[in-house]
């Protein structure tokens, strides 16, 4: 759903001093990268949900929930896209477990089929997190971005500061 659609979803149900003080980005900004509908992990769903106003810059997280519902999820762990740390936060810190860890690689590597310009789960997750990140919802294609490509940028080319969808994902054992 683009920005215009949900504000003028909005308009139907908000009084005019409720629509104007929230700012409609921030009911897109999540992206739902993979769900265990299957029940074959022990993570159930893997999102981002960056919030567009911040640098995001080498502090690129993604959200690992024990639920496929997010609002009825008891654990959420935050993880870094580019080493294995966890992000703290105020509400929830699930720290995986050794066989959780195992999962997670396992889930971000399987095979995802929703973009045809990615491999696997873990490529998916970094072109949602760019995309939500920097709110390019018009072109997905310009979201993905190599590691060579953005050597050799210009540091005012915001796509330099993009994931890159060729990032090794980290050896998340060692969270």
């Amino acid at each position: 759903m683009k920005i215009n659609e949900i504000t003028k979803e909005l308009d139907k149900y908000l009084t005019e001093e409720e629509r104007n003080s929230i700012d409609p980005r921030a009911m897109v900004e999540m992206a739902t990268i993979v769900t265990d509908r299957k029940g074959q992990h022990l993570i159930k769903n893997i999102s981002t949900n960056p919030d567009s106003t911040r640098n995001w810059y080498e502090e690129e997280y993604f959200k690992v929930y024990d639920n496929l519902s997010v609002s009825s999820a008891k654990k959420i762990s935050r993880i870094k896209f580019r080493n294995p740390e966890y992000i703290i936060h105020t509400d929830s810190n699930w720290e995986l477990n050794s066989k959780e860890k195992k999962d997670l690689i396992k889930f971000l590597s399987e095979p995802n089929k929703k973009v045809p310009y990615v491999k696997n789960n873990w490529e998916y997750a970094i072109l949602m997190f760019n995309q939500e990140a920097y709110q390019d919802e018009e072109n997905m294609e310009d979201l993905v971005i190599t590691i060579k490509e953005q050597s050799e940028m210009d540091e005012n080319n915001p796509r330099k500061y993009y994931l890159p969808i060729d990032l090794p994902m980290p050896d998340y054992t060692k969270l």
